[in-house]
Order: structure tokens, then C-alpha cells, then sequence
């Protein structure tokens, strides 16, 4: 019965919406010292405990903190008040944390994920499998949503990035030059710039290094790799300031929260690529020609090389007929 009731809430926005909200709202007079009808607020927490915990929304939670403010601690008092009603139910916290946080949004995550990690860490078994369960999942969604997958190094001259959308009308420079850097084989091109244009495409081709094209008025672009860099440095900056946010929490706790992928959770290998197949513009290998095929004799049969003990055996036969 209760998963059918389950079910129907789910299904309509309004209802999933009204038991977050009234969730948050018993929490925070829960956390108030000064409250008279504790005993009260208890059953009613008791009695919605299910259908907060199977419909609780990061995206949702997010709002309401957001609109009330100070809400320390308030994802560990609903782990405890879990808790003190029913193991199971706070079981089931955990599994919705770890099911939900995937697909929140990343102002959320960046909103209330840490603090919820902080709050949550010594308040709960970490050596139990469910706890590190859902803190390895925690983890993951906020180093994936906080920081961008690795910057892959071009394989080749093409510089989709760069491409640029000119607006200027009779413009041929700008078509010339974006089709330039679509060409993943081409890494020099030499055209010819108007006065007009000359400063026109300098200052949005900034990426393309450019020297004096050996006639008047030509000008020779060269493709770089300062724009894969400059979002390399970028992401290098985010990945820093990731590993220093969780770096923060306890260290033992969390070590233990995430047992085994602790090491490469930190070192925040989910968003690092490969560097041993990434290879520079400059190393890679020219497309191999065709090899050329064998001269074939007059009786169109290809000539058959012997080996050093085929020749070996065949003279050794010789010798014996001798």
C-alpha cells in the first residue's frame, strides 16, 4: 500500500513539491530549541517520513534553503530524525541521496552538496558499505558537476573552438580563415588582407599566430594551440580549488566513507583523460602511403623469397641425392 501511495506522489509535480516543502518546514521547527510541540512535530515527521524520503528532490531542497536561509545541518538532523524513527528509514535516506544526486542541477550541487557531505560525514557509520555507497556517489556528482572534463589536446590542425561568425558584411577573409581552421590537415595559410580587414581579423583570430606573408598584402596564419591552453589552465584552476573544498572535510572520516575509491576520488580522476593517447599536432604521424606492389614476372606470379632454412634444407637435400 504504501509504495502504491509512493507512486502517486511521484507522479504529480504539486504533490512532490508540498512534501519537500512541509519536510523542510518540520525540520527547521524541529531544530529549534525553543519549540513547545516537539512531542507533536516527532509524529508528524513519523507519519510523512516515507514520502519525504522517496520523493525528496536536490533541485527542491536547494529552494527552500535558499529561501529560508541558515539551514545548518538540516540534511543530518533529517538523517537523524530518520534514524530515531526506523533504521531502515534512514537507510533509505542514504539510497534516495546517492539515487537523486546525479541528476541535480550543478548551482544545487554547488549550493548544498559540501555543506550536506560536512554535516552528514560524523553522523553516520562510515564503515558501514551503505554509507560509502552513497558518499562515493556524493563525491562523484560533485567533482563532475563542479569541474569540467579534461580539455582534450588536438590530434590534428583542426580548430572547430575557433572558428569565428563574422558578421561583417563582404567580408572574404573571415570565411577563408574559418574554413582554414575546420582543416585538420592544414596548419599554415597564406591570404591576402585589406587594410580594412587587417585589424578586423587579427582581433578575432587572436588564437592564430601571424607573420608577414612575403607579398604585399599577404599575411600567413599559423594555427596554435593557445586556445586548448588557455581552457587547460582554466580547468586546472577548477580542479584545484575542487580537490582544496574536499580536502576540508575530515580527512579519516571521509577516508573511510569512501573506502576503496578514496585515492582516485581525490585525485579527481573521473574528469582526467588519458594523457598516454592524447599526442600533439606536431607528433602526429603523416597518413602512411600505399605500399607498392610486388613486380610481378611474365607468368604473373609474384616472385617467392626463400628463407635463409629453406635454402639450408633444400641444399642438404641436394647433397644427399649426390
Amino acid at each position: 500500500m504504501d509504495e502504491a501511495i509512493t507512486d502517486f506522489v511521484d507522479g504529480f509535480k504539486g504533490v512532490k513539491e508540498f512534501v519537500n516543502a512541509l519536510n523542510v518546514e518540520l525540520l527547521l521547527e524541529l531544530s529549534n530549541p525553543k519549540n513547545v510541540r516537539k512531542e507533536f512535530l516527532r509524529n508528524l515527521f513519523g507519519v510523512i517520513s516515507k514520502f519525504a524520503i522517496s520523493t525528496f528532490d536536490f533541485d527542491l531542497y536547494y529552494a527552500y534553503v535558499k529561501h529560508h536561509g541558515n539551514t545548518d545541518g538540516l540534511i543530518r538532523d533529517f538523517y537523524h530524525q530518520a534514524l530515531a524513527h526506523d533504521e531502515d528509514l534512514a537507510s533509505n535516506l542514504l539510497q534516495q541521496l546517492s539515487n537523486k544526486v546525479s541528476n541535480a542541477k550543478k548551482n544545487t550541487v554547488l549550493g548544498v552538496l559540501w555543506s550536506l557531505m560536512k554535516e552528514l560525514l560524523p553522523s553516520v557509520d562510515t564503515g558501514s558499505l551503505e554509507v560509502q555507497t552513497c558518499f562515493q556517489s556524493l563525491v562523484e556528482a560533485y567533482i563532475t558537476k563542479t569541474v569540467d572534463k579534461e580539455p582534450s589536446k588536438p590530434e590534428d590542425w583542426a580548430r572547430p573552438a575557433e572558428v569565428y561568425k563574422c558578421y561583417s558584411s563582404g567580408c572574404k577573409a573571415c570565411p577563408e580563415l574559418n574554413l582554414f581552421l575546420k582543416d585538420p590537415e592544414a596548419k599554415e595559410k597564406t591570404i591576402v588582407l585589406t587594410a580594412d580587414d587587417h585589424r578586423h581579423v587579427k582581433w578575432h583570430f587572436d588564437y592564430l599566430e601571424n607573420g608577414n606573408g612575403g607579398r604585399d598584402g599577404e599575411v600567413r596564419f599559423t594555427k596554435t594551440l593557445k586556445e586548448w591552453e588557455k581552457r587547460h589552465r582554466s580547468w586546472d584552476l577548477d580542479v584545484k580549488a575542487t580537490q582544496e573544498k574536499l580536502q576540508k572535510l575530515p580527512k579519516d572520516a571521509l577516508k573511510r566513507a569512501l573506502g576503496d575509491k578514496y585515492d582516485t576520488l581525490m585525485a579527481l580522476d573521473l574528469v582526467r583523460i588519458d594523457r598516454s593517447t592524447a599526442q600533439a599536432p606536431d607528433e602526429v604521424q603523416p597518413p602512411s602511403r600505399p605500399k607498392r606492389p610486388q613486380a610481378e614476372d611474365a607468368n604473373d606470379t609474384a616472385p617467392v623469397r626463400n628463407s635463409k632454412r629453406a635454402r639450408r634444407d633444400e641444399e642438404q637435400a641436394e647433397g644427399r641425392e649426390m
